[in-house]
């Protein structure tokens, strides 16, 4: 019969305490933008089914363009339509110039059958021309492989015809099936960099993939895949690796997170081939908790969901790490992809407990410095640039975010879906008046561990090593 009470020297291990530690929120700092539609928050219903936004850009005029998903019924199929809308981004008010009545709603693959369609996920807007592309996935059908499609539109929301075919390209990365684009970035030779994630011999692998301004693949990035760092991943909830998110860094150079297991940060030359002057072979790979046990490392399923590249070349983090439960984190890494322990404890900002319990799905950083985060189950919150003071939306906030934005201004915008009625959902694009945060003195102690004890008999007690809390300038 095997022993499930675990022993004292599994039970004995080193675990970063500062990290859990909670700061005190200050209201207000975050508001919703009474002028924009009613109550700050506008929504577009494509149908009568699911519509759920993804991602939004803002143009030079300041109109918000959003990307998303709409599941319609066609007679007697249900396909998920790729979404697109555009509205005024001091209104809130659809654009009657763009698509139809504000509107465009398209297949990628131009026909699906029952349960196939396409996904938006990502938008960005060219900065010469304002055109608009758009990235997500393609299923001809439930039972079909996957592809990533790019599609670029004009000014007024038709497919630009000298983009790929008819305005779309379609790709699948050399050595993945299934793969699904997560994020896109534009260069500055008008090039577009994708990123996602796929399956590569049984095991979740991220990828990068370029296309050409005209939406020709580009040599070499069709088969930069990266698998997973931890592989052969031993605990099968680990093994869900890819990135998530990409930032477009000087000359065109590419940085990708995502994980699985591990946080994990890739970074690549301007030509896709990994940056061997970036951490181990150009990949950085990093937990939020670490237990070692009697038997060995532990590992949690931790994972990188957004990032920032700031101006001196430090990285913000977005992320969850999942060991005994989910838990949201906003870190800040070196340009060299180590933890910065200059922001909040130890690297990590201690999130409110509302934020700590979600998943962050946007992040972003004001003229200010002070960081903007989003995130799937709880409101929108603002962390001072040192990772200490913090300030959360008020009130009910009844909007699922998918995406943050920082407008031009310094305000702040998210997309993502409201509830209209039943299981029909819209999508909702909320923008908040944003003020600056203080930063207030550093009271939040840093990191400490307990060494690893081993060998020790059952109820046993032990006296664990001594450790000095610094970082406290206040009670």
């Amino acid at each position: 019969m095997k022993n499930n009470r675990p022993s004292l020297a599994a039970l004995l291990v080193p675990v970063t305490l500062g990290i859990l530690l909670r700061t005190e929120l200050a209201q207000g700092e975050l508001s919703l933008d009474a002028g924009f539609d009613t109550d700050g928050i506008a929504q577009v219903d494509f149908s009568t089914g699911a519509d759920t936004a993804s991602a939004l850009a803002e143009q030079a005029d300041g109109a918000l363009v959003i990307v998303g998903t709409s599941r319609q019924v066609v007679g007697a199929d249900t396909l998920d339509y790729v979404a697109l809308t555009r509205l005024d981004g001091s209104t809130g008010a659809l654009d009657p110039t763009f698509g139809t009545g504000g509107k465009v709603s398209f297949l990628p693959g131009l026909t699906a059958t029952n349960g196939g369609g396409g996904v938006g996920r990502a938008v960005a807007i060219q900065e010469l021309d304002e055109k608009i592309v758009i990235a997500g996935t393609w299923q001809p059908g439930p039972t079909d492989p996957s592809q990533v499609f790019v599609a670029r539109f004009d000014t007024a929301g038709a497919l630009d015809a000298t983009f790929g075919t008819n305005g779309v390209a379609l790709l699948t990365p050399v050595g993945v099936t299934n793969p699904a684009a997560n994020a896109l970035g534009l260069r500055s030779d008008g090039s577009i960099i994708v990123a996602g994630a796929g399956t590569a011999d049984d095991a979740g692998v991220g990828f990068i993939a370029g296309l050409d301004s005209s939406g020709s693949p580009i040599a070499g990035f069709t088969s930069t895949v990266v698998p997973n760092p931890l592989a052969p991943v031993a605990e099968p909830d680990v093994d869900d690796f890819g990135f998530s998110d990409l930032a477009i860094l000087a000359g065109d150079a590419i940085l990708a997170g995502g994980g699985g297991g591990d946080l994990t940060l890739a970074a690549f030359t301007s030509a896709g081939v990994p940056d061997s002057s970036f951490a181990t072979n150009g990949i950085a790979t990093f937990n939020y908790f670490t237990f070692d046990t009697a038997t060995g490392p532990s590992p949690t399923d931790d994972s990188i969901t957004d990032l920032v590249v700031l101006g001196d070349g430090r990285i913000l983090i977005a992320g969850k790490a999942v060991a005994g439960g989910t838990r949201g984190i906003l870190g800040r890494l070196t340009a060299a992809g180590a933890l910065d322990a200059s922001f909040g404890s130890g690297g990590y900002a201690p999130l409110a407990d509302q934020a700590s319990n979600g998943v962050p799905t946007g992040l972003g950083v004001r003229p200010s410095g002070d960081i903007a985060l989003s995130g799937s189950g709880f409101k929108p919150v603002q962390v001072s640039p040192n990772g200490i003071a913090q300030s959360q939306v008020a009130g009910i906030f009844a909007v699922g975010v998918n995406d943050l934005l920082v407008l031009a201004g310094g305000d702040v915008a998210v997309a993502g879906l409201r509830i209209v009625a039943g299981d029909d959902t819209a999508l909702a694009v909320a923008r908040f008046t944003a003020s600056d945060l203080v930063d207030g003195p550093d009271t939040v102690p840093d990191p400490f561990a307990f060494t690893t004890q081993t060998g020790l008999e059952t109820e046993f007690i032990a006296t664990s090593n001594s450790v000095t809390i610094q970082g406290i300038d206040a009670p």
